[in-house]
């Protein structure tokens, strides 16, 4: 029996670049691509390689607007989470007022029973969270 031959390894494939990414989180996408770049504009061949130089502007280019991006929706989120405080806060009041409604608010001889049910329309059901 015959053992079938390796391919030969060709000179090209062995001088190929590799950039590979162990995470895709958009903060360590910009610092993994910054160092790249530092190094690629290091090399003695990048002033030589117009191909080069337009690749690593393009690339420049796109990691600065992911990371202006990613410090926008840094800042959403905290606003949102300001706003859904401050929500929180409106309820809890709508919700002490609401009590204070039901109580009646006066003394006993001046309450007046406060209706069930509005006219012609059916109770406000109560929601829940799915």
């Amino acid at each position: 029996m015959t053992t079938p031959k390796k391919p030969k390894a060709h000179p090209e494939d062995a001088a190929k670049a590799v950039f590979r990414m162990t995470t895709r989180k958009p903060a360590d996408l910009v610092v993994s691509t910054s160092q790249l770049l530092e190094n690629v504009n290091k090399h003695p061949q990048y002033l030589n390689t117009p191909a080069m130089q337009q690749a690593v502007t393009t690339m420049s280019s796109i990691t600065a607007t992911l990371a202006t991006q990613d410090t926008d929706i840094q800042t959403a989120r905290t606003g949102l989470v300001a706003l859904l405080a401050a929500r929180q806060l409106t309820t809890h009041s709508f919700m002490r007022a609401r009590r204070s409604l039901l109580a009646g608010g006066g003394t006993k001889s001046q309450q007046a029973p406060l209706p069930c049910s509005m006219s012609g329309a059916s109770a406000p059901r109560r929601l829940t969270r799915s």
